[in-house]
């Protein structure tokens, strides 16, 4: 007797390969997104059109790109030793430049919505700011677990 042919439509390679590769690009989707936001602290505002060139200063974009370089190099060379200052102080840059710049543009969006589920004002301004921190958190984490290889 033969066994029963599988239903399956797709091999358990595949999907891990797939998910493999998932994974790194979205990780390296996030690790732009941080850049972005170091960026856009340095610049102070968030451009009203799709003329960066226009809207970005120079100065800023530069200053964005060597912190947040900066942070992601000694972040990823101390992961190791996490409670270290050398692993720290460039994490608390790194989630306070990803934080400062998407403040403005993510906060108001979620305190809108949180007063629409019947929060009151004071209370849904500050988990909005939670949630800016939390996600610049997450800004900074999440690359550095799947793009370094141990």
């Amino acid at each position: 007797m033969s066994s029963p042919k599988s239903p399956a439509v797709i091999r358990g390679e595949t999907v891990e390969e797939i998910a493999r590769h998932t994974i790194r690009w979205t990780s390296l989707g996030v690790l732009l997104v941080s850049f972005v936001g170091a960026v856009m602290a340095f610049n102070g505002t968030w451009p009203t059109s799709w003329r960066l060139w226009e809207n970005v200063s120079p100065v800023a974009l530069i200053a964005g790109l060597v912190l947040q370089g900066f942070c992601t190099l000694m972040e990823w060379a101390n992961r190791k030793k996490r409670t270290s200052p050398q692993y720290l102080g460039p994490l608390l840059l790194d989630i306070g430049s990803t934080y400062v710049g998407f403040a403005p543009l993510l906060v108001p969006m979620f305190q809108k919505g949180l007063e629409r589920a019947t929060l009151p004002m004071i209370a849904a301004q500050v988990i909005a700011h939670f949630a800016v921190v939390v996600l610049a958190w997450w800004f900074a984490y999440y690359p550095e677990q799947n793009l370094v290889r141990e």
